[in-house]
């Protein structure tokens, strides 16, 4: 019924129904999505960044101001972008920005179906980020060669605030001390490259691992964290569902998550994912790369992962 009712009134029409039929017709493959999404794309150009552009989509689209979108606000907001769309089209559309399938798109689920859009300008962007790395990689010379020594170096240099880790402020204004100018877009993309765990900073492990070629990051791990957060709607903040994971997943009541641990947590939420992603998933929760999972990485994360709000009533349960 969910599937059919594409207006969500309750009712299913003949139309919905004939527009659903034909997205299982496999001889007309479907690039229109496409389409529309690089065309809702295009207004982030007014915008400083891409994460700006979804936020001021998702306030824009949003009548019932609960920080999400639903299918009916969807199809409302296009309309008055005055993007033209079928009904196909819309509910394609919704399928695409949906990634946890909860039936609402979140902040975050918007920015990063817009900044996977592959125009010519994420080309640009993605070469002019790559280069910027060959650059910074380059300065480790200075240092006899020592990477761990350089970056080191690096981020006590641009970090400000003498935190340990870099916003994307921070590394804008280091990179032109080096000498490096970017553009917002082409900053954003490198922040992306480097910010492997998705907590919205960059830490010196980041940006060795980076530098000697490393990566944590993928769409799969992105959908299992989406999915993770999604079980903790009835919870009244993401740090009490913070504080509950660590003491369903800790068996020993240490107050930390080991691997072994954080396996046995997802078989027991039902979470089926691969050794390879159980692994990532760790890589992208461990945040000071220390083996451990302490309830402040698990929040960090978790929050990145939804809306800028601080509760998860905007992610529905995921089963």
């Amino acid at each position: 019924m969910v599937k059919l009712d594409l207006n969500r009134d309750g009712e299913v029409s003949t139309e919905e129904l004939l527009s659903v039929l034909k997205q299982y017709d496999t001889k007309k493959p479907n690039k229109s999505v496409d389409k529309v999404i690089k065309k809702l794309a295009e207004g982030s150009s007014k915008f400083p960044s891409m994460r700006d552009y979804a936020r001021s989509l998702i306030k824009q689209f949003d009548r019932d101001s609960d920080g999400i979108i639903t299918f009916t606000e969807l199809c409302d907001g296009l309309l008055k972008l005055k993007i033209v769309v079928t009904q196909q089209e819309k509910q394609g559309l919704m399928e695409r920005l949906d990634i946890d399938r909860d039936g609402k798109i979140t902040e975050t689920e918007m920015h990063r179906v817009l900044l996977s859009v592959d125009n010519s300008s994420d080309k640009v962007a993605n070469n002019a980020a790559d280069q910027t790395i060959k650059k910074i990689a380059a300065g480790a010379s200075k240092f006899g060669g020592s990477q761990s020594e350089y970056v080191k170096d690096l981020v006590k240099r641009f970090d400000r605030d003498s935190d340990g880790l870099l916003t994307i402020q921070e590394l804008t204004d280091g990179l032109k001390k080096m000498g490096i100018s970017l553009n917002q877009r082409d900053t954003e993309v490198l922040m992306n490259k480097f910010d492997l765990n998705r907590d919205g900073e960059v830490s010196a492990d980041e940006i060795l691992r980076v530098l000697q070629g490393g990566n944590a990051t993928g769409p799969s791990v992105d959908h299992i964290i989406l999915k993770l957060a999604a079980q903790g709607s009835s919870f009244p903040t993401m740090k009490d569902y913070a504080k509950s994971l660590i003491r369903k997943f800790d068996r020993d009541s240490d107050g930390i998550i080991t691997f072994q641990e954080l396996c046995e947590g997802l078989g027991k939420m039902n979470l089926s994912v691969t050794i390879s992603e159980k692994q990532a998933l760790m890589d992208r929760l461990d945040i000071d790369r220390d083996g451990r999972i302490t309830e402040k990485e698990i929040y960090r994360v978790l929050k990145n992962a939804d809306s800028p709000h601080s509760r998860l009533g905007g992610l529905g349960n995921i089963v």
